[in-house]
């Protein structure tokens, strides 16, 4: 089995209503008879859709989870509370039964190279989303969606 985040595979929980469908990946995993377990993060949490962008600021994943770092939306909502419990309710679903994940690069949630940099500029900055985090923490193993071959 493979994890992956839910908007790769098609389902419509982006923040503004979209996904981000890849073909390529879910064709070649359905070519090589790989079954699915999707997860959102972010809907895990609680977080709805649509719903206000959210960035990481001052810190990447890791520093949200060690306590260091919060996640807000664009209003300046603070909703790191959801991301920390959507991540730990999906690496649940997940845990023990996952060859590996892959996961979508820059999310604040599922980011494994890069996310946003917290100020709402669609720039981008080096670190993991909250997700990733916990995923690397536990040792299992990544791809992002931009890696995957």
């Amino acid at each position: 089995m493979i994890g992956i985040s839910a908007c790769i595979a098609g389902k419509k929980c982006r923040y503004d209503k979209g996904h981000n469908l890849n073909r390529k990946i879910i064709q070649t995993l359905n070519q090589q008879k790989k079954k699915l377990i999707k997860v959102c993060p972010e809907m895990m949490g609680g977080l709805r859709v649509p719903r206000l962008p959210a960035e990481i600021q001052m810190g990447d994943g890791f520093d949200v989870l060690s306590g260091i770092s919060q996640v807000f939306d664009r209003s300046g909502k603070l909703v790191t509370d959801n991301f920390i419990k959507g991540s730990r309710k999906a690496f649940t679903k997940i845990k023990n039964r996952v060859e590996y994940v892959i996961v979508k690069e820059n999310s604040p949630a599922c980011g494994y190279k890069h996310i946003y940099n917290g100020k709402f500029e669609k720039k981008l900055k080096k670190g993991a989303g909250v997700f990733t985090a916990l995923l690397l923490k536990n040792k299992i193993k990544i791809i992002s969606d931009e890696q995957f071959k």
